[in-house]
Order: structure tokens, then C-alpha cells, then sequence
């Protein structure tokens, strides 16, 4: 679930088929600002799926994917895949580069908790480990106004709306779930307003991960150094 960037480069896989079609993008509500989870985007239908892989063995199946802390992507691509073969008996397994062994919440288990079992290259646990989609902050159009206009919303949460001018429609969302493009969280699409890998940085910091903005020693050092970052990234300089 990453086109193919983990496993191009473990040697064990060399010989096994593998399909890297398969990806899966986070959308978040934005009409209110809380960046709360709406639901999934997803790379191909059941019918899709079913096409690209009807003349291959899909008995065994190892899913790769970078990072989990919930188990959530994983779940779904194991639901979407085994729906688009439900003549199949098909076993599924996991892995990861970093997977989560701890729980979200009391009560609440993270990613070994709900998958049950996984490889991986490395092991958090949550709540003393946790992370952010930092790229995120510096992967955005028009990477310039954008900082201004994140370094305006940190310091008046009332501009923040300012950051997600990207954000599609229930509508939208409504017609991509008929077309087996989205899935849904809950039952139904709470909110007007959603946007795929927002800037995060507003809840990096109401999360207490990051200081608010006005403890900051240098804010303008800090915006110089992610608009670079951006540039960097996406191969301006």
C-alpha cells in the first residue's frame, strides 16, 4: 500500500508477485475545523481489485504499508479485498515498517491489538510514542500563502478555515461511496466540508505536542525553515 517503495527493496520479495495499486488517503472534516475522520478514499473498487488480481493466487497475502497505530487502513484493505473475491478463501497478513503494539485510549488497543499479529522493522507504543503526518505541513499548494496563512490562523484560530481551501463536498463523497471510492467511518458523512492530508500543525499543537505558537522563540525561523522544507521536498532547490 505504498506503490511498491518497502517491497522494491526487501530482497526476499524478488520472486513473489506483487500489485501496487492498492493505496488508501485519510479524509478529514473541515467545516468545523476539527479535522475529524470522515472516512477513506480508496485507489481501486471491488470490481477493480477483482480484475487486476482474478488470474493470480490469492490464497496468502501480505499487505505492506509504512506505518499503523491503529490498524484501521489494514482492516479496510483486508475487508475491500476480501469483498471483491467472496468466492476465495484468503489469508491475510500484515506488515509494516513501524507498527503500534500499545492502545489508543483505555480500552482502546492500537494496532497489534486489532490485527492481531504483524511483522515489522520497528515497534511504538502508545501513548508514550506517538507521531504526525509531518509532511503534511510542508505538501500543500501554493507552499508561500500557505504558511502565511497558517502562521495568521496559529496565532487566530478564527482564520484557520483559511487552510483547507482545498475541501470537497458531502456530495462529492456521497457519489465517490456509489462508486465504491470512499468508505465511511460512521454510518453517515458528519459534516458540509472535507479535505484529503490537511495541514495538521493546528493539532500538533492543541494536542500539546508543540508549543503554542506564542512560546515560540523565533516563529519566523521556524516558517523560513518549513517553507524550504517544502521546497526541498517537493524539488524546487
Amino acid at each position: 500500500m505504498t506503490g511498491g517503495s518497502i517491497a522494491s527493496r526487501l530482497p526476499a520479495l524478488e520472486d513473489v508477485p506483487q500489485w501496487n495499486e492498492l493505496h488508501f488517503s485519510r479524509m478529514r472534516r473541515t467545516d468545523d475545523c476539527s479535522l475529524t475522520t470522515t472516512g477513506h478514499l480508496i485507489s481501486q473498487s471491488t470490481t477493480e481489485i477483482r480484475a487486476a488480481l482474478n488470474n493470480f493466487d490469492t490464497s496468502d497475502i501480505l499487505l505492506l504499508d509504512d506505518t499503523s497505530f491503529s490498524g484501521n487502513t489494514n482492516l479496510l484493505a483486508k475487508k475491500v479485498i476480501k469483498k471483491a473475491f467472496p468466492d476465495r478463501k484468503i489469508t491475510i497478513n500484515h506488515g509494516f515498517l513501524i507498527v503500534n503494539e500499545g492502545n489508543l485510549a483505555p480500552k482502546v488497543p492500537g494496532a497489534i491489538g486489532r490485527l492481531g499479529l504483524a511483522l515489522a522493522g520497528h515497534r511504538m507504543r502508545t501513548p508514550h510514542d506517538d507521531g504526525w503526518h509531518i509532511f503534511d505541513i510542508v505538501q500543500q499548494p501554493d507552499l508561500e500563502r500557505h504558511m502565511e496563512n497558517l502562521q495568521r490562523a496559529l496565532h487566530h484560530s478564527e482564520h484557520e478555515k483559511a487552510l483547507f481551501t482545498g475541501s470537497i463536498s458531502t456530495d462529492a463523497l456521497i457519489k465517490l461511496q456509489v462508486e465504491e471510492r470512499f468508505v465511511t467511518t460512521r454510518k453517515e458523512i458528519n459534516g458540509e466540508w472535507h479535505i484529503k492530508n490537511p495541514q495538521p500543525l493546528p493539532q500538533i499543537i492543541a494536542a500539546g505536542h508543540v508549543e503554542p505558537i506564542e512560546n515560540w522563540p523565533n516563529e519566523n525561523e521556524v516558517f523560513d525553515t518549513l517553507l524550504r522544507m517544502g521546497k526541498i521536498i517537493n524539488g524546487e532547490v
